[in-house]
């Protein structure tokens, strides 16, 4: 490496990132007028939408959509409940209901009247019912489970509409799909082992099964997988329910499936928990934990410590939570700054909620004084264009200066970087450009620049 670009290096090392303010937001998601009983379900990946379900005689789904006042769907007669909602083209997963109770799959796009999602051949909604319990970002594949004339449950899986039967791994029986990752490179769910009789844990990755262990310590007598993160090495969250003495608890786990390694996800004094979501790169997990809304940070240690998420969001300034406890976090964004789930008001009614960590830029410094080296480093506007490219001087030396000066030596743009000649002299003291990049351009940058604009 030349002494030129090893000083380019050095210097484009040194340029100081944008700290970024952070925000946070805290509202509430009512019901419609007639419903009561609000429950959040689902977040679409982009935040845009969220889905959950509230009561009357009858369940009805419910759609909350930014700077739209809250929309009801409902299908058949029995009530419907939505359980996740995709991105671009906004597409609902759900279950409706016939007047006698019996569940049916139900497939929608918004804006178009809800349809009964299409079964395999050889398998219809009577006797047993049916179900689509989870659905991709881009609205292409879902995934479910219904009942056949045998009595066997099936783990369904929806690609454009088109159901197909995917069969557990070896030794399970009797599965359901009950979550799929954003991404649709992984489905999860759960089955009969064929062996116990217990309830197990499954997903296929890329086409690959896995069965999921039992966490360490622990026999589950059943197992709840909610939750998918995005890539080839996802992770699942869930629950699973151990018996002990004729008493019944449950405990929020973690597992990736191309590992094997199953964590038991911490509550306060092993109390009841359950882990609801996971956002695409799974480094947030949500839940409930206690009774109350929590969230596991992923990277904050081995041992997952919960947070309470109501305290969580009034340490981070969130307004508005003093008249409200937040029961459970059951959704998450993709990315993982925004998230929706279940408060209660001091009567005991329950209300959905939505709380977002917005990044927003800090404002630009005030210009510092002019000074005789303006005219040599200020090079750039504050998108970091040149005079090259439709930009120019902006009377602020910072970043985008330099990185559009470093920009333009390693592309030989002498418009912009040839500034000194053999001698290091600039225009100001006799010098000047020579035609030639050279580290006499760099030097007489670093020089100017130390002096301000």
């Amino acid at each position: 490496m030349s002494r030129v670009a090893l000083l380019i290096a050095v210097v484009a090392s040194a340029v100081p990132s944008i700290a970024w303010a952070q925000r946070v937001t805290f509202e509430l998601l009512p019901a419609p007028g007639g419903l009561t009983g609000a429950r959040v379900a689902a977040i679409s990946p982009d935040a845009s939408l969220v889905v959950g379900t509230g009561s009357t005689q009858t369940q009805s789904g419910i759609l909350w959509q930014t700077a739209q006042a809250p929309a009801t769907l409902s299908f058949l007669a029995g009530g419907t409940i939505l359980n996740a909602v995709s991105s671009s083209p906004a597409r609902l997963a759900g279950t409706t209901f016939t007047p006698l109770g019996e569940p049916r799959a139900m497939l929608a796009t918004l804006g178009q009247p809800p349809a009964l999602a299409q079964l395999p051949a050889g398998i219809t909604n009577s006797p047993g019912g049916s179900s689509a319990t989870g659905i991709s970002a881009d609205g292409t594949r879902a995934c479910g489970w219904a009942i056949d004339a045998a009595g066997v449950t099936r783990a369904l899986l929806w690609t454009n509409l088109i159901p197909a039967v995917v069969a557990p791994p070896s030794g399970l029986a009797s599965g359901r799909l009950t979550a799929i990752s954003r991404d649709a490179v992984t489905i999860a769910g759960d089955a009969v082992s064929v062996a116990t009789g217990r309830s197990v844990g499954w997903a296929r990755v890329s086409g690959q099964s896995f069965v999921m262990p039992n966490p360490p310590g622990l026999t589950p007598v059943a197992v709840m997988l909610l939750g998918v993160s995005d890539g080839a090495a996802p992770f699942v969250c869930g629950g699973v329910v151990v018996e002990s003495s004729g008493q019944f608890a449950i405990r929020p786990v973690l597992w990736q499936p191309s590992t094997g390694q199953v964590t038991t996800l911490s509550t306060p004094d092993l109390s009841d928990g359950l882990a609801w979501a996971i956002n695409a790169n799974a480094q947030t997990v949500v839940g409930q934990a206690g009774n109350r809304a929590a969230a596991w940070f992923v990277n904050s240690g081995l041992q997952h410590p919960p947070v309470n998420f109501s305290q969580y969001l009034t340490q981070n300034g969130a307004p508005g939570l003093d008249q409200f406890e937040l029961i459970e976090t059951t959704a998450v964004s993709a990315d993982g700054a925004v998230f929706a789930g279940r408060a209660q008001d001091s009567l005991g009614r329950s209300i959905g909620f939505r709380a977002a960590f917005i990044q927003e830029p800090p404002p630009p410094p005030p210009p510092p004084p002019p000074s005789d080296a303006c005219p040599i480093v200020d090079v750039a506007d504050f998108q970091g264009k040149t005079t090259v490219d439709g930009g120019g001087p902006n009377g602020i030396v910072d970043a985008n200066d330099i990185t559009a000066f470093l920009s333009a030596m390693t592309a030989g743009v002498l418009t912009v970087a040839d500034i000194a000649d053999f001698l290091g002299l600039t225009i100001l003291d006799g010098g000047g450009p020579d035609g030639v990049l050279d580290e006499s351009d760099l030097t007489t940058f670093l020089a100017m620049l130390a002096e301000g604009c």
